[in-house]
C-alpha cells in the first residue's frame, strides 16, 4: 500500500477540510450561545408596551404601599409586563398602573 491508498485526498484537500470543519464547529459554538441568549429572553421578554425610553426601574414606579417583592415575582411570573435587561427590573408607568388596577392594589 502507497501513502496515496491511505490518504485519498491530496494534501491541500485534506489542508481545507480541516479548515472548514473547524468554521463549521465554531458555527456550532456560536448558535449554541445565541440559542441560550434566546431562552433568557423568552424567560425575560422585553415589554411589548411603550418605547425603550419608557423603561423605568420597577422600584422608582411601585405606590409605598406595594412591597417591591410582591411586583418582582409578578414580573417572573409575566403577570406584569418587564424586562430585566441587565439584572434590573424595568417595566413603564401605563403596566404598572394596568397591573395595580387588574390585581385591586391601586388605591
Amino acid at each position: 500500500m502507497t501513502a496515496a491508498a491511505d490518504n485519498p485526498d491530496p494534501p491541500e484537500v485534506s489542508a481545507e477540510i480541516a479548515r472548514l470543519m473547524q468554521t463549521v464547529e465554531s458555527y456550532r459554538v456560536d448558535n449554541l450561545r445565541l440559542a441560550a441568549r434566546v431562552a433568557e429572553l423568552e424567560r425575560n421578554p422585553i415589554v411589548s408596551v411603550g418605547f425603550a425610553d419608557d423603561l423605568r426601574p420597577l422600584k422608582s414606579l411601585l405606590p409605598v404601599h406595594v412591597p417591591y417583592e410582591v411586583a418582582r415575582r409578578a414580573c417572573e411570573s409575566g403577570a406584569l409586563a418587564a424586562s430585566m435587561p441587565e439584572h434590573r427590573w424595568l417595566s413603564t408607568e401605563a403596566a404598572v398602573a394596568e397591573w395595580l388596577t387588574r390585581t385591586g392594589r391601586s388605591r
